[in-house]
């Protein structure tokens, strides 16, 4: 059956400091189509039409601020942009495609 998934994402790239972008891996079924990502009370979230009863997979999600560079550009799917407006601050939310 068709369900709207909601995902929440990190800002958090402590792991590697020297890397511009927050980066993680979402599970999801396959064929799933992203819909949309917004800030939720303080919280970043991407949201996806999936087929419930389809194979698992991982998507590799990353997160830029404004201003910070994109290396491998040609890898990355764009999927949409956020803000936190009380603090001024814009995010761009893509998809890496490792080739």
């Amino acid at each position: 059956m068709k369900t709207i998934w909601k995902y929440k994402l990190s800002l958090d790239n402590s792991n590697d400091i020297s890397v511009p972008y927050a980066s993680q891996n979402i599970r999801i079924p396959i064929r799933s189509v992203i819909l949309d990502v917004q800030e939720q009370r303080g919280i970043p979230c991407l949201w996806a039409l999936v087929e419930d009863t389809n194979k698992i997979v991982e998507r590799h999600i990353r997160i830029y601020g404004t201003g910070h560079k994109i290396d491998q550009f040609d890898q990355h799917v764009y999927i949409g942009t956020f803000q936190f407006h009380d603090y001024g601050l814009v995010f761009h939310v893509f998809e890496f495609i490792d080739k």
